[in-house]
């Protein structure tokens, strides 16, 4: 079975994760490239739900990408550098109190 590819790549929806414009679509398993978040259907931006694909709630996510610059520390290798991110759109992401 092929993996999926959305018929167009371009980056038109924002990452849960580090808020960067970098899915082509939401809630098909892509991963985002600034943070190397999988955009995982089954919670959305529910921040306190576990999401199994990345083994982790979005909450502590969103925290390890403030501190560290990865969804994960062992996705930093994966992630683009910083100086690249500029190629994506940026949106901060609201405060977590106001999605609770």
């Amino acid at each position: 079975m092929p993996w999926y590819a959305p018929k167009d790549p371009m980056p038109r929806e924002q990452c849960p994760c580090c808020g960067y414009v970098s899915l082509p679509e939401r809630g098909m398993s892509l991963i985002c490239l600034v943070c190397f978040w999988e955009d995982d259907a089954f919670i959305g931006n529910e921040l306190d739900g576990y999401s199994l694909c990345n083994k982790m709630t979005l909450r502590q996510a969103r925290a390890n990408f403030i501190e560290i610059g990865a969804c994960d520390a062992e996705m930093l290798v994966h992630v683009l550098p910083v100086h690249e991110r500029g190629r994506f759109r940026y949106e901060p992401l609201s405060p977590p109190e106001a999605e609770a």
